[in-house]
């Protein structure tokens, strides 16, 4: 299927959700996209080694080709954009803040953007301001102490100020006009995870201080968001052996995982929860299993059927309330990547039988 047809469908199946999918912040009518981040592997194929070249580190060049990618989830119901990729290693190599300033035309015109330290600089953020979006961003504390012209605020204060590219910004991004500055304000919030730490938060948006920083507390399910792409869809190692099926296998997957978050949001709503409120991974298996019925469904009333018992299965997985931090820490899991053995008739040097 060329790579057009699939980005057209995927296309096509996410403003569909999008449009019925509506449930936005209380006393903020626009929609709100979260931004991050990740990598994701690709097998060892000449095409793909030449347009997303490998890593390298003190032992030499890595082996597997790495894609960088930039993914917009909405804040409220999961729902993904298409990620904007690129090669993270190599003379092409693309920053999460270039991928991100490419995404933001794929976005709602009047789009709140939140985002974390690492878009927390001026020219992302300009370009979000002057295409008539909202931004949320989170600063450095050295880059909010220097806005702010090193008069520190409390937990809880906030300050209307005007953010003027510093010298380093403009040698960075020459293009940036003369005239280039962003007005709003900053808000100081405790860290809700680091006792005596606070954060600082800038904002174009005219809630109050304390909705702010709610607001911005919806950023970390990108976190999990991201995971459930990468493990649970199982987008972490894609299989596809040249550029085009690697696009076309990335579009794909991110339609399956929408398709996932639109039956929470149905689920949820039958059930008087929040989208978020239910696990992923849960609904993806339950969803797994009903499929074969659905598509076996002989009339209109046998899959009004198996909906109906989709939707009440999904609706049981409910995440748990925890009203404390873990008390073990978080594992890791390995990646479980193998390192491809020697061809046959190859053999090892000789200093390292």
């Amino acid at each position: 299927m060329p790579e057009e047809v699939v980005q057209e469908v995927a296309d096509h199946v996410r403003e569909k959700l999008g449009s019925q999918l509506q449930e936005g912040w209380p006393g903020l009518k626009r929609p709100v996209f979260i931004v991050d981040g990740s990598s994701l592997q690709l097998p060892h194929e000449p095409a793909l080694v030449k347009a997303y070249p490998a890593g390298s580190n003190q032992h030499g060049e890595n082996h597997w080709p790495v894609m960088k990618v930039v993914v917009f989830h909405d804040a409220v119901t999961g729902l993904a954009q298409l990620p904007i990729q690129g090669p993270m290693y190599g003379s092409e190599a693309v920053s999460e803040q270039e991928l991100a300033r490419e995404g933001l035309s794929r976005l709602p015109a009047d789009a709140v953007i939140l985002a974390d330290g690492n878009f927390g600089i001026f020219d992302f953020s300009y370009q979000v301001v002057e295409s008539g979006r909202g931004l949320v961003v989170r600063l450095t504390k050295e880059r909010a102490l220097r806005i702010l012209r090193c008069q520190p605020l409390g937990a809880g204060a906030e300050r209307a100020v005007v953010w003027s590219p510093s010298a380093w910004d403009r040698k960075a991004h020459p293009e940036l006009p003369e005239s280039a500055e962003l007005k709003g304000r900053i808000v100081v919030v405790a860290h809700p995870a680091r006792s005596g730490e606070r954060m600082y938060l800038f904002t174009t948006l005219d809630l109050p201080a304390r909705e702010i920083a709610d607001l911005y507390a919806l950023r970390w399910n990108v976190e999990t968001d991201l995971r459930s792409l990468k493990k649970t869809v199982a987008l972490q190692r894609l299989s596809g052996r040249s550029v085009a099926t690697v696009r076309k296998e990335l579009a794909m997957a991110v339609t399956a995982y929408n398709l996932v978050r639109a039956v929470m949001w149905s689920a949820a709503a039958r059930a008087g929860l929040k989208p978020r409120q239910l696990s992923f991974s849960g609904v993806y298996g339950v969803v797994q299993a009903v499929l074969p019925h659905l598509a076996m469904a002989d009339s209109e009333s046998r899959l009004d059927y198996w909906i109906e018992r989709m939707l009440a299965h999904a609706a049981k997985f409910k995440l748990p309330q925890r009203s404390r931090r873990r008390s073990f820490p978080r594992h890791v899991w390995g990646q479980g990547a193998k390192f491809p053995a020697p061809r046959r008739g190859n053999s090892l040097p000789e200093e390292s039988k």
